[in-house]
C-alpha cells in the first residue's frame, strides 16, 4: 500500500487535534538507541511489527518529503539564476560599452548577481528550515505515539486497579459490611475505567496513523517505538545565542539582504540622478527604510530569544510542582486504600484519589512535553526563526 505524499500534509491535522488530549513532544537531538536500521519483529499471528527509533523516523520523514524535493529544485533554480546573472554582468564588461542607464551601471556594479547570490544564499537556509520542520514534526508524532502508548497504560492500570477495588467491594457487600451504594459506585468506577481505557486505545491509534503517515508508511502499520524520553537538559548564553541569532536566521538575513540591496539601488542610480531628482530621493529614502526595518527586526528577535528562554524556565519549574503534585496523589491513593479497608474512608473517596492520581500522572507528562517543546523552539528560533 502506498501514500500519497500529498496526502501525508493532512496528517498534521489529524496529530494536531489528538495532542491537544495528549500531548508529548521532545527534542530530536538525543536518542537512547544505537541501531540506525529499521527492524521487525515478528508477531504470533504472522504479521510483522516495524521497530522504530525516533532517528528511523525523521530519516524516513525527510527522505519521502515532497517537501525537501521542492526545496531541492528551488535551491537548483536559484544557482542557474546566480551563474545567469554573472554570465550578464561578464558580457557587458567584455562589451565595452555602456549605454549610460541604470541598468547598465547595476551591471557593471554586479548588482543583479548580488541580488542572485542573496537569494542563493536564503534558499540554502530556507531548505534548512524545511528539513528542521520536518524533524520538529516528525518529533512531535513520535512523542505523541510515546505519550499516548503512556496514557494508555496508566488508563489499563486504573482499570485494573478499579477491577481490584470492585472485587474488594463485592466481597465486603456479600458479608455485608457495605452497603448497596458502595457497589454501585464501585461499579461505576469500573464502568468509566473501562471506557477511559478504550478512548486511550483509540487515542494511540490515531497518534499511530498520524506517525505512519508523516514517515510515509501504510497506515496499518504497526510500529513499536524503541526510543525513549524523559526531561531533556537544557543551558544557554542569552548574548551568544542573540548573535546567533542575528547572524544565521532567514528572516534577519533576509532583511539585511533587502538593506545590502536597497543601498546598492541608491549608489547606482546615485550616478545618473542628482539629488535634486526625484528619482534620487526616493531611492534615497527606501535604503533609510531598508536600515531601519532592520534595526527594528533585531530587536524583535531579541525578544523572541529573551522571552523563549522565559518559557523554558517556566515550564522547569512548572515540571517540579507537577512532579510533586504525582507523588502526593500517589501517596494519597495508598492511604485512602488503606483506611477504606480500616472502614475510615468510603468508596467515593477512594475513586476520588485514584482519579486524582491519574490526572496528576497526565498532567506531569503534559507538562513534560511542553518543556521539551519549548527547548525545540528556542534552539529553532536562534538558529533559523520562524513558527
Amino acid at each position: 500500500m502506498e501514500i500519497s505524499r500529498g496526502v501525508k500534509r493532512g496528517a498534521m491535522g489529524v496529530l494536531a487535534a489528538f495532542l491537544i488530549l495528549a500531548s508529548s513532544i521532545f527534542t530530536y537531538a538525543e536518542d537512547g538507541t544505537d541501531s540506525k536500521t529499521v527492524q521487525t519483529a515478528e508477531k504470533t499471528d504472522d504479521s510483522k511489527v516495524v521497530l522504530l527509533s525516533i532517528e528511523d523516523a525523521i530519516e524516513e520523514a525527510i527522505k519521502n518529503s515532497d517537501a525537501v524535493e521542492i526545496s531541492n529544485l528551488e535551491l537548483e533554480t536559484k544557482t542557474i539564476e546566480l551563474k545567469e546573472a554573472k554570465n550578464n554582468e561578464k558580457n557587458y564588461r567584455d562589451s565595452d560599452y555602456s549605454p549610460g542607464t541604470v541598468q547598465g551601471i547595476q551591471l557593471g556594479s554586479k548588482f543583479f548577481s548580488t541580488a542572485a547570490d542573496y537569494a542563493l544564499e536564503e534558499e540554502a537556509i530556507k531548505q534548512k528550515k524545511t528539513v528542521e520542520d520536518i524533524k520538529y514534526s516528525t518529533t512531535n508524532a513520535y512523542y505523541g505515539v510515546l505519550n499516548a502508548k503512556s496514557a494508555l497504560d496508566a488508563a489499563i492500570d486504573n482499570l485494573d486497579n478499579s477491577k481490584r477495588s470492585h472485587e474488594i467491594v463485592s466481597k465486603k457487600y456479600e458479608l455485608g459490611v457495605v452497603s448497596k451504594s458502595d457497589l454501585l459506585i464501585a461499579q461505576y468506577s469500573l464502568d468509566e475505567a473501562v471506557a477511559s481505557m478504550e478512548n486511550a486505545q483509540n487515542f494511540y491509534k490515531n497518534a499511530t496513523m498520524a506517525l505512519d503517515m508523516i514517515i510515509g508508511r501504510p497506515l496499518d502499520t504497526e510500529l513499536e517505538l524503541t526510543s525513549t524520553y524523559a526531561k531533556e537538559g537544557f543551558s544557554a548564553d542569552i548574548k551568544t545565542d542573540i548573535q546567533t541569532a542575528y547572524d544565521s536566521r532567514l528572516d534577519v538575513k533576509q532583511m539585511q539582504h533587502g538593506y545590502e540591496l536597497a543601498k546598492l539601488d541608491f549608489e547606482t542610480n546615485s550616478v545618473k540622478y542628482t539629488s535634486n531628482t526625484f528619482v534620487y530621493k526616493k531611492k534615497e529614502l527606501a535604503a533609510k527604510k531598508a536600515e531601519q526595518s532592520l534595526d527594528d527586526l533585531k530587536l524583535n528577535v531579541e525578544f523572541d530569544i529573551k522571552q523563549k528562554y522565559n518559557e523554558i524556565t517556566t515550564k522547569k519549574r512548572n515540571i517540579e510542582i507537577k512532579n510533586a503534585a504525582l507523588e502526593k496523589a500517589k501517596e494519597a491513593l495508598r492511604l485512602t486504600e488503606l483506611s477504606y479497608d480500616a472502614g475510615y474512608k468510603t468508596i467515593l473517596d477512594v475513586r476520588e484519589a485514584r482519579n486524582t492520581l491519574y490526572y496528576a500522572q497526565l498532567g506531569y507528562d503534559s507538562e513534560v512535553s511542553q518543556y521539551n517543546l519549548s527547548i525545540i523552539d528556542y534552539n529553532k528560533a536562534v538558529n533559523i526563526g520562524g513558527n
